[in-house]
């Protein structure tokens, strides 16, 4: 039986710039998803998006009491054909790491979709 041997720490390196390569990959996709995709639905709907401390979350008028972190929540607020599609995309996992497509997508403010400056509550 032949058994090819390779440095430990050359796999390592190959492998996270593999990794890497994957992530910025991802970062581009999440780019064109969220200028494509979610900015004309959110701005449409006049919703606001962020992604982060494990949570992907969108907001009525950037109401914070107005919240759908999953399309349960969405169907009950009346968004479920809205955002059906969206949120079986942003929880794609992303191999490699711990994290969903939806982490990588930058906030949408409600500057992004014209809202004003004063929040509502």
């Amino acid at each position: 039986m032949l058994s090819i041997r390779f440095p430990r720490s050359n796999i390592e390196e190959n492998v996270e710039q593999i990794l890497e390569e994957a992530r910025e990959r991802v970062g581009k996709l999440a780019e064109e998803y969220r200028e494509r995709v979610l900015l004309p639905l959110c701005r449409e709907h006049k919703l606001t998006y962020i992604a982060g401390m494990g949570r992907t979350v969108f907001y009525v008028n950037d109401n914070e009491r107005e919240s759908m972190g999953s399309i349960d929540d969405a169907v009950l607020m009346g968004y479920g054909m809205v955002l059906d599609t969206v949120f079986k995309d942003i929880n794609v996992p992303v191999m490699g790491t711990n994290d969903c497509f939806g982490y990588y997508i930058k906030d949408i403010t409600k500057k992004d979709i014209g809202l004003s400056s004063r929040r509502r509550r």
